[in-house]
């Protein structure tokens, strides 16, 4: 009888390994389910969360370390601007190489003195797309 409880408790424990290995992607796909947009039609959305896929038009680098993507246009004609504040900075190995190059970008539109941005904190945030 102990076996037999043993290899019940087992066998529950593999099905539910098995029903997160399943679930975790699906829940994953569901997130990035929503319509994907460029950086102008993102701009239009503040204070919502979104997904961007869009050409970095210019990467400007502050003296104190901060990263700015602009896109659409360079600064002060970009349409929205990703910002990788230098505390956060080691989290995004290569930003400063980006210019030109297509990246996908999930987060919150705010809205700074007439320019939409959206800050980056974690790695999974931005990607670049081939």
């Amino acid at each position: 009888m102990i076996l037999v409880v043993h290899s019940a408790i087992r066998y529950s424990g593999a099905m539910r390994k098995l029903g997160i290995a399943l679930i975790v992607p699906w829940l994953l796909a569901q997130a990035f389910c929503g319509d994907v947009l460029d950086a102008k039609s993102a701009a239009a959305k503040p204070g919502e969360k979104v997904v961007i896929e869009d050409t970095v038009r210019e990467v400007a680098i502050t003296d104190s370390g901060t990263v700015f993507l602009n896109f659409g246009a360079a600064y002060p004609d970009e349409v929205l601007t990703v910002v990788v504040m230098k505390d956060t900075r080691s989290r995004f190995p290569g930003v400063e190489t980006w210019n030109g190059k297509k990246v996908r970008i999930e987060g919150v539109v705010s809205d700074r003195q007439g320019h939409c941005r959206i800050i980056l904190r974690e790695r999974g945030q931005i990607a670049l797309v081939e």
